[in-house]
Order: C-alpha cells, then sequence, then structure tokens
C-alpha cells in the first residue's frame, strides 16, 4: 500500500508539471510518464499510463499498476490559486495465481485537496479483503502525518499486488502513524500482527533453497518504532515449529543493518528433520545475537544439553565449542544410540556451503552403558567394560556430505578401546568400523556393522579361538602341571605362533 501510495502522491506532483501542454502532448507524455513513475517506485513494480488528458482547469489519468489494478483519478485545478481538488479510485477485479486461488478485490476512493504544495490525501475502501483507511499530507513534496490501518487484510493478495512472491497465506493487521518522513527529523510508529499465516513451502524452496515442513504455520506480533533511519522493534513470532523472541532489534534504513537479541525454543526437534536433512528428537533452547547486512553473522548459546555449547555462524561457516555436555543427552538428540556416559568438551567446525567439517572431542568421565560390545564382551571374558571408568577418552571426526570418518579411544586402569577407522553413513544411517579391545593383557578385534541404531557386534573368530584354547588347555592341566611338563612361557610362546598361522 504504501508504494501504491508513493506513486500517486508522484503523480500529483508530474501533473503539475505537464498542465501546458495539449492532447497530442499528453499522448507523446504516456511512455514517458510511465518510466518516470517506475523510477520512482523502484523494483517489481510496473506502471502503464493508459489516458492522460490535461486541460485548461481539469485533470484526467488512468494507470495499471502490475498489470493488476486500475487507478482512476480526475479534477480541477487552479493555476493562480495553485489549488488542486481530485477524486481518485484505485480498483482490481480479482486475478488467480500458481501459489493460490483468490479474488483479490480492491475497490480504494479518496480525495486530494489543498495547494500544489500542502495536499491532503485521504482513502477508504476494500483491499486485501479489509476495511481500510489512511490519511496523510503531502507539503513541500515531503509525506507527513501518515496514518494507515487495516485489520485482517489478505497477506499473499498483498505480496503478489506488489510483485513479491508469495511467502505465504493469512492475515494481517497494520496500524501505522509516521508524523514526518523528513530526514533526521523522521519518527514514527507501526504495529503488526500476523494471525495463522501458512508459509508456502514451494516459494521459501525457490527462493531461499529451503525445505520447509509442510503446513507452517505461524503468530506474530511486532510492535516498532521509527526514528530517523532507525527503526526499532521487539518480536515475539510463534509457529507450530518454534518460538521465536526478537529484543532490543534495530534495522537501519540507510546502512541496511540488522541487529537483534533473539531466544528461540524449539519443543520437538523431530519436527525440523525435513529441514535439516537429518534425523532428531527432544527439545532445545537457544540464546544468543544476530547481525545481518550483506552477510550474515549469527551468535547463539544453548544449555540444553547440562553443559554450554557456545557457536558462532559466519558466511556459512559455523564454529562451536563445548564444553561439560552430556554425552547421553547430545546422543539422544542427535537420534544416535547410547554408549557412552560422560561430558564431552571440544571443538566444531563445518562450513554449511561445503558440507565439511571436523570434530575434535574429549569425554571426561566416561562410562560405558550396556551395549551390544559389553555384552560381548562380557559373555567371552567375564569382564564387565560398564564397571570401567575411561579417564582417557577420544573422539575426532571428519564431517562430510554424506559420511563421517571418524577415530575413538577410551582407556581405563585395565581395558583399551580403539575404533583406529569408523565410517558412518548419513544416507543410509549406517556404521561400518573395526575395533579392538585389550582386556587383562587380552586383545579382542571385530567389526561392528549396520544400522546406526542397532549395529551388529562381531570378533574375529581365529584370534577368539586361539585364546580360548590357550585357556582351555591352562584350565584343564593347570599352569604348574604345565611348567613341570616342561612347558612354560618360552613354550607358550611357540604354540601361540603356531595358532597363529593356523587361524591366518
Amino acid at each position: 500500500m504504501k508504494k501504491i501510495l508513493s506513486l500517486f502522491i508522484s503523480l500529483v506532483v508530474i501533473f503539475s508539471l505537464f498542465l501546458i501542454f495539449n492532447d497530442k502532448g499528453n499522448e507523446y507524455l504516456k511512455p514517458y510518464l510511465s518510466t518516470y513513475l517506475e523510477s520512482k517506485a523502484k523494483k517489481r513494480v510496473k506502471v502503464e499510463v493508459e489516458h492522460l488528458k490535461i486541460d485548461y482547469n481539469y485533470i484526467e489519468l488512468t494507470a495499471k499498476i502490475n498489470r493488476l489494478s486500475t487507478l482512476n483519478t480526475y479534477g480541477d485545478y487552479n493555476l493562480l490559486d495553485k489549488t488542486l481538488n481530485l477524486e481518485y479510485n484505485l480498483k482490481s477485479d480479482g486475478f488467480k495465481s500458481k501459489e493460490f486461488s483468490f479474488d483479490n478485490k480492491i475497490d480504494v476512493n479518496g480525495t486530494v485537496k489543498g495547494l500544489f504544495n500542502n495536499l491532503d490525501v485521504t482513502g477508504e475502501g476494500l483491499a486485501f479483503d479489509s476495511n481500510l483507511n489512511y490519511t496523510l499530507k503531502v507539503e513541500d513534496e515531503l509525506v507527513k502525518n501518515i496514518k494507515i490501518h487495516f485489520i485482517r487484510a489478505d497477506i499473499a493478495q498483498l505480496l503478489l499486488l506488489t510483485a513479491q512472491p508469495a511467502y505465504a497465506k493469512g492475515k494481517i493487521d497494520v496500524d501505522v502513524e509516521i508524523p514526518t518522513l523528513e530526514g533526521k527529523q523522521t519518527k514514527g510508529r507501526a504495529y503488526l500482527v500476523l494471525h495463522s499465516t501458512k508459509l508456502n513451502e514451494k516459494v521459501f524452496n525457490k527462493e531461499y533453497k529451503l525445505n520447509l515442513p509442510k503446513n507452517t504455520t505461524i503468530t506474530a506480533k511486532v510492535d516498532s518504532t521509527i526514528q530517523a533511519d532507525l527503526v526499532k522493534f521487539n518480536a515475539n513470532i510463534n509457529s507450530n515449529l518454534s518460538t521465536l523472541k526478537l529484543s532490543n532489534a534495530h534495522y537501519n534504513l540507510k546502512k541496511k543493518e540488522l541487529f537483534a537479541k533473539y531466544n528461540l525454543f524449539i519443543p520437538e526437534l523431530s519436527k525440523l528433520n525435513r529441514l535439516v536433512g537429518k534425523k532428531l528428537q527432544g527439545k532445545m533452547t537457544i540464546d544468543g545475537n544476530i547481525k545481518a547486512d550483506k552477510k550474515l553473522y549469527l551468535q547463539g548459546k544453548t544449555t540444553s544439553f547440562d553443559g554450554v555449547i557456545n557457536f558462532t555462524l559466519q558466511n556459512k561457516q559455523l564454529t562451536s565449542t563445548i564444553k561439560d555436555v552430556s554425552v547421553q543427552k547430545l546422543m539422544y538428540t542427535l537420534a544416535y544410540p547410547q554408549i557412552f556416559k560422560a561430558y564431552i568438551v571440544g571443538k566444531v567446525d563445518y562450513n554449511l556451503e561445503k558440507e565439511q567439517g571436523e570434530v575434535h572431542s574429549q569425554l571426561n568421565k566416561a562410562q560405558l552403558l550396556p551395549n551390544s560390545l559389553t555384552d560381548l564382551v562380557k559373555q567371552i571374558r567375564g569382564v564387565d567394560l560398564t564397571k570401567e571408568r575411561y579417564n582417557e577418552t577420544y573422539f575426532n571426526a571428519k564431517l562430510n556430505k554424506a559420511l563421517i570418518d571418524f577415530d575413538f579411544n577410551a582407556k581405563s586402569r585395565t581395558v583399551h578401546i580403539s575404533i583406529p577407522s569408523g565410517q558412518i553413513n548419513k544416507k543410509t544411517n549406517t556404521i561400518n568400523a573395526n575395533y579392538k579391545l585389550i582386556v587383562e593383557n587380552k586383545d579382542i578385534s571385530g567389526k561392528i556393522k549396520g544400522n546406526i541404531s542397532k549395529p551388529k557386534v562381531t570378533i574375529d573368530g581365529s584370534q577368539f579361538i586361539k585364546e580360548r584354547i590357550l585357556d582351555r588347555v591352562k584350565d584343564e592341566i593347570g599352569t604348574e602341571r604345565l611348567e613341570e611338563l616342561g612347558i612354560g612361557k618360552k613354550e607358550t610362546e611357540v604354540i601361540k605362533n603356531m595358532l597363529d598361522n593356523l587361524f591366518k
């Protein structure tokens, strides 16, 4: 609506410049007038002057705006008194878009009265399925005392009328008061309310490459003030996905810079699976700052996992530090199996555009939780790995678009667990890793393979059989009896090497 009003004001100014032209001159001026008005309205607004008539004391003009709406204006003027007394009508009979189907009926009537350099503009009628009314003053080519008010206007119609993509379908309340638009003296206020607004996932995907969940619906309240080039505002935005609060926010109209403090609460992370392309679960709260000009800078912190995760996102480069975060809660959120009870300290670097990065971390106070591997070791060795404290535990990974290559190392006083080269396939959600355990100075090795939620753990059969044979011989005959037979450590090593060759 603001652009339409600006166009109309520009038309009024142009009328006064071309009053001396005759009918042929009027026809000649029409395309130039269209081009001039489009330049005033800037991008996404097309103006076509269809009819222009300027007589001695009478004006008529008909213009098409964005090929959707028609502006008709007519009235009297007086060159000696420098006065105007015009009436106008802005009308659209409706249309259909690819995204939505609706009647976009607009029928607004108004007046422009006063001196050439001091005009009062009023308007009221139907627009965007809402009753619209507004007033403003144009004094010495400056717009003042702007008041615009409409309730439950159709957002999609409003966007499409101004040639914006149909980002959403819903209703909006607008209440604007701007006493002056005079440079540094500019001041005013605006209050906006969104009612059950459904986002158009197809448009968001096309414009921003975002895969929004289907049927994403938001409501919002935005309270703002305008002072010179600065728009200050607070906003509460609620959706079926999250709750976002913006505070101490300000936007510099001249520098086109945005800054705000934010609080984001996501009660069900699983609803974001489509957006992030990863299975998530649980909930999360994030606090931080956002800054945007030509580039985006996002800083945030969450304590949703007992410890603290700090992160910064700048030019698609994500950097995060992790301190004393619960591994159990983190693995649950990422929908990975619960393997360790521990607190993690580490750092993550990840490039969103290249989808590549690295993780370096250390697990403190680590303790294995019951799983297929602990069950297997307990069965063949009689050792309960879950009773051990692993005080030297490290996890490092290289992140790629489809694969995560990682290595893992955990030590207690009696147990050493290592995965020197493991791999997780994010697309198939599978793991393929070789592991090695040293339990009571004896090796156990094997593979972890299959679905990451419930992988299959196997052992190296030849190594297991070899050790079981030696253990069985010692159990049945006894170490002392073997020594009496001349089978000591040296002979045991010979037998061991023979078994090695046998089970290669």
